[in-house]
């Protein structure tokens, strides 16, 4: 492969990880979100305050935002939602006192809404609004009366049960593995898995240690196309500044340099960049009377 050629590959690398930015920023941020609640919570606007901790939970699944959920929904005086976000939040990884908190207000909770156990074929995926399981089996809790359950076969059948939730009371669900009813409306719009505590996972850095690397790569090619622009230089010179050809190569070596110099600064700054927002994805502020955790 040619170095013109060898350069090409960088500058189009350089491009499409520059162009990958934008398209991330659209993404929602869990840490955004997450300070929105906050910020709402700490206004008054409880039931804004629980869809935005929903949406970082959503986007990426902490006990802390599905918790904090729970407690702005109650306080909106949605204790359906409230009991089924503090009942799956101690599924997850919850610090000591939100734990004891999110049980004793899940306790008080129990004698006014109704506890809705769902079963479900292996692969199956549940759904009671805005919760979305993929589980064989799932538990919500909705307040007293008439509400829709949704699963999701592994045919990709989705199938409708209808339940009457009543207060303090435990109703079951079985769906078979046979069940043909569909429901074009069952199909929800959002996914959120069962929740997994990925609090202590390390965020995808790949494309940011790419962007270095490429940056690296380039840096080098750029030093090796000097050279060469230097040597094409000392040709003319050599010649009495009468060689066209050598000018020209001279030219256009010293060209191709300053393209692979701009292109490793580009994929230098952008791997940087990618690499700081990851990090400020995994931090947050502290929260405070109420609310808990960081995100």
């Amino acid at each position: 492969m040619t170095r013109p050629s060898l350069l090409r590959i960088f500058c189009v690398f350089a491009v499409l990880c520059l162009l990958g930015e934008p398209a991330r920023a659209k993404k929602p941020d869990p840490g955004e979100k997450f300070n929105e609640g906050l910020s709402l919570f700490q206004a008054g606007q409880h039931e804004e305050a629980a869809d935005a901790f929903y949406e970082a939970y959503r986007a990426r699944p902490h006990a802390a935002a599905l918790y904090n959920a729970g407690l702005a929904w109650q306080l909106a005086g949605d204790l359906g939602r409230a009991a089924t976000a503090y009942s799956l939040a101690l599924e997850m990884k919850l610090g000591d006192s939100a734990r004891a908190d999110a049980r004793k207000r899940l306790d008080e909770l129990g004698s006014s809404v109704g506890r809705i156990e769902v079963g479900a074929p292996e692969g199956a995926t549940i759904r009671s609004a805005p919760f979305l399981v993929h589980d064989s089996s799932a538990v919500f809790y909705l307040s007293p009366g008439k509400h829709r359950i949704d699963v999701k076969l592994v045919s990709g059948v989705w199938v409708v049960r209808r339940v009457v939730a009543e207060a303090g009371q435990t109703t079951v669900v079985l769906v078979e593995a046979n069940s043909s009813e569909r429901d074009p409306e069952a199909v929800p719009q959002h996914t959120v898995s069962k929740p997994k505590d990925r609090a202590g996972e390390p965020p995808d850095r790949t494309l940011g240690y790419l962007a270095l690397g490429g940056a690296a790569l380039a840096a080098g090619t750029a030093t090796v196309l000097g050279i060469e622009a230097l040597r094409a230089r000392d040709k003319f010179d050599a010649s009495g500044h009468t060689s066209e050809s050598a000018r020209d190569r001279a030219a256009k070596y010293r060209l191709w340099t300053n393209i692979a110099w701009v292109s490793a600064a580009a994929l230098g700054a952008s791997g940087a960049v990618y690499l700081i927002m990851i990090d400020d994805d995994t931090s947050g502020a502290t929260t405070e009377i109420g609310v808990t955790g960081r995100f």
